[in-house]
């Protein structure tokens, strides 16, 4: 599906020339995450993500997920955390 990607110093995502929308890279490190892939990491993905909207739920779900599995709670509180704050927005709005 999405081949090799380079990464460059600012952490623009590309393929063959190409930029991906933020839903295509969170999927990507989705599925990283999900095939434990050893040659990549999930981790890049979903920061060019939060780097695009600091505020995504599924991008901070999935790095604070990774956290735990690293043993660094704190950093892993802080994603769940702000992935709370946003879907309790998007909540109210919807009533």
């Amino acid at each position: 599906m999405i081949g090799i990607c380079f990464f460059t110093a600012g952490a623009t995502i590309a393929v063959q020339g190409r930029s991906y929308k933020k839903k295509e890279l969170f999927l990507a490190g989705q599925r990283i995450e999900q095939f434990h892939d050893p040659q990549r990491d999930a981790e890049p993905y979903w920061e060019e993500v939060l780097r695009r909207d600091p505020g995504d739920s599924a991008a901070h779900t999935g790095l604070g997920r990774l956290d735990l599995e690293r043993a660094r709670f704190d950093s892993a509180e802080q994603h769940f955390l702000k992935a709370l704050d946003r879907l309790m927005i998007d909540r109210n709005l919807l009533f």
